[in-house]
């Protein structure tokens, strides 16, 4: 089974669809409102999974320990301020689910976790499958790192789509395709209000720590493999 741990609005979307086109077996997506339920009880999960080749969720880190037989696991992240901007028009399309309001208020206290203020490393610094709520430090931040760099089988960047569908097709042996998902409407980086931009930034230090390790190793791996294929 590929597990697909699915950051919000990292361009996951378009993942699935790849891996519902492109693999054999059954595709399962766990809705964020069925989510609570199945944290609940990892018990039925692999009587449920027995013919699912890709799973995939909002999940933070640590539901592949509850599978009886090991994942291989992947991930994608995507530039914070993008990220953020992004999800906040989802957020606001969806208050049913994601918190919503003014932006500076959801990235200034703790109303907005663990969907803003550094949410990929909230996602990924959990052991438990549900991300991390409350302050976050310089130590979740080296366990995310650490999953990106030596637990997952496979990792892209939302900016660079087509190169790291490539390089997951050769760590998992798939054969995925780009197909481009994302629908939303939302402000571009360039023409929100400075003072707001840097309200995001600040909010997300963390996880710009953590994309530009992701990118870095995520440059190496890419030349790596094209050296090998030279």
């Amino acid at each position: 089974m590929i597990l697909f741990y699915h950051i919000p609005k990292t361009a996951g979307i378009s993942v699935v669809r790849a891996a519902r086109e492109a693999m054999h077996g059954r595709e399962r997506r766990i809705l964020l409102t069925e989510m609570d339920g199945w944290l609940q009880q990892p018990q039925r999960w692999n009587a449920e999974l027995a013919d699912v080749a890709f799973l995939s969720g909002h999940f933070g880190y640590g539901v592949h320990r509850f599978l009886s037989h090991p994942p291989q696991m992947v991930t994608f992240l995507r530039h914070p301020v993008e990220q953020t901007i992004s999800m906040h028009a989802e957020a606001q399309k969806r208050p049913d689910i994601y918190p919503s309001g003014e932006l500076d208020a959801l990235l200034s206290g703790s109303r907005g976790e663990p969907y803003f203020g550094n949410a990929q490393v909230r996602h990924l610094a959990s052991d438990s499958g549900s991300p991390i709520v409350g302050p976050v430090n310089l130590r979740h931040l080296a366990r995310a790192k650490e999953v990106i760099s030596d637990e997952m089988t496979s990792f892209g960047i939302t900016e660079f789509f087509a190169a790291s569908l490539s390089l997951i097709n050769h760590h998992l042996s798939t054969d995925l395709a780009p197909r481009r998902a994302n629908t939303s409407v939302r402000p571009a980086a360039s023409e929100i209000d400075r003072s707001l931009l840097l309200s995001i930034q600040r909010a997300n230090t963390l996880d710009t720590a953590l994309y530009e390790h992701a990118c870095r190793l995520f440059m190496e791996r890419l030349g790596a493999l094209g050296r090998a294929g030279a």
